[in-house]
Formats: structure tokens, sequence, C-alpha cells
């Protein structure tokens, strides 16, 4: 589905219980960027 408040409800950090990512609506190449930009944001 998509997430139309995805600020609101960030559906991008939802995982799978082994760390690994999984199904998310704008690829998991996307998916992957916006977990390391939020990481990057948070060491600044």
């Amino acid at each position: 589905g998509t997430n139309m408040i995805c600020i609101v409800i960030p559906c991008h950090r939802v995982i799978r219980a082994d760390g690994t990512l999984c199904g998310y609506g704008g690829g998991l190449w996307r998916k992957k960027w916006l977990l390391d930009h939020e990481r990057r944001c948070a060491a600044k």
C-alpha cells in the first residue's frame, strides 16, 4: 500500500527481526538510502 503520511508514520524504518531490509513501496534501494541518510544526519 501507499503510505500517504510517510513523514508521520515512517514505514521505511520497519525492518525484519534479523535486521535485514524488507518490502518498501519506494523500493529497497530507496529504503536503504533513507536509513543511511538518517544515520549520517544523526551522527552530526
